[in-house]
Formats: structure tokens, sequence, C-alpha cells
């Protein structure tokens, strides 16, 4: 039994919106609140995800007057301070709802094993499930290839190098992304531990998406100012 695998004779909640971590937000519909009684979890795909035990979260109350959404207080140091999900629905009925769940009254101090070593490993890990070569790789092919061709726009007014140079920097990206979705021996190296694939797979589709429209759309640029 995991957090992932989860099946008991209690309410669970899962609940799609979006999502803020620290300074870091995920839109709709890539945050996933899942609620069990022995753990909650904010799931933001390649941009974070939190894992708390019950004797963690402080309180969950409405985020502000300005977004419709909950604010989960805790206590884990590892974590950023502000954790939020928003939701389409009223506030009082996702809190109703996580209270249900028996997340909230759960006072038992030990949790089964194998939850309580996923939630450990994934907490010591921070929010952030990608190991911090990948990301820096990931910025650099994206910032470096394209510099030849804005110097070439500026001297020559000719866009045919940056376009060239920014769809083999989206063919690059798309491949380590591909890489990432589908090849265990990248994911090992790429996720630290305590994240998962399948967590991340639906940001990932959509950065493919993205990439390939633009990809597409580069073609019929003029080449010539």
């Amino acid at each position: 039994m995991s957090i992932n695998t989860l099946n008991l004779n209690t309410t669970q909640v899962e609940e799609t919106g979006g999502g803020q971590i620290g300074r870091i937000s995920a839109s709709y519909p890539f945050a996933k609140l899942t609620v069990t009684r022995y753990c909650l979890t904010l799931n933001m795909g390649i941009m974070g995800k939190v894992l708390f035990r019950p004797s963690e979260v402080i309180s969950i109350e409405p985020a502000s007057m300005i977004k419709t959404g909950i604010r989960i207080k805790h206590r884990v140091g590892n974590y950023k301070e502000n954790v939020v999900f928003t939701c389409s629905g009223r506030e009082a009925d996702l809190i109703a709802r996580i209270e249900q769940s028996g997340f909230l009254n759960n006072m038992d101090p030990l949790l089964p094993a194998d939850i309580e070593a996923e939630i450990a490993q994934a907490q010591a890990s921070g929010s952030f499930g990608l190991r911090i070569w990948f990301v820096v790789c990931f910025i650099a092919i994206w910032n470096s290839l394209p510099l030849a061709g804005i110097v070439d726009v500026f001297t020559t007014h000719n866009f045919t190098k940056l376009i060239l140079a920014a769809r083999v920097d989206i063919g690059i990206l798309a491949l380590l992304t591909i890489l990432v979705l589908f090849v265990p021996a990248v994911q090992q190296r790429a996720v630290k531990p305590g994240f998962y694939i399948k967590d991340m797979r639906s940001t990932l589709y959509f950065i493919l998406l993205v990439g390939a429209v633009i990809f597409l759309a580069l073609s019929f640029l003029p080449h010539q100012l």
C-alpha cells in the first residue's frame, strides 16, 4: 500500500484546480489536491509537489478575498510557507469534505509504514521534483541557441538564423521531454526520490503541445524585414 494506491473505507478527496507553492504557481487544471485520512498531497506536476502528515498541518482556511481556494498552514521546514490550492467551488464545501476524510481529526501519531516512508522521502527532496542538473540544461539550451540568430537580426535584419535556431531549440527540448516521459534510465537521473513521472505527465504533454504549436508557427514567419 502506498499513497498512490491507497484504498481505505474512508472518504477520499480528489480535486483538480490551480495551486501555489512559495512563488511558483500552476493554473487550472495543472494542480491536484488529494486528501486521505493519512496524507494531504498538493501536486502541481513539474512545478512542485508537497505531502503532509495530519500532525504537520496547522490549519486549512480560505485563501483570500481575491482568489477562491484554500491556504494550507503547515510546520514542514523543508517546504515554502505559502501553500495554496485554488478551486472553482466554495472553499467551505472543500474544507468540509477534507474534514469528512478524517485527515484533520486524525490524532494517530503512527502512519502505515510505507506511507510514512513515502512522505519522509518526498519531504527530504523538497517541493520541486526535478534535479538541478536537468533544469540547468533545460534553461541553458533554451537561452543559448537563439543568441547567434538574435545578433544576425540586428546586423543583417535577417531572421533565418534566429528561426532555425529557435526550431532546433524546440526540437532539443522536445527530445529531452520525451526522454523524461518514456525512458526509465533518464527518469532516474532527472527526477528526485519521492517524485513520480506519472505526477508530471500532464504538464510534460502540455509542454510538448505548446512546443509543437510554436514550431509550426515559426514556419510562417517572414525571414526578412
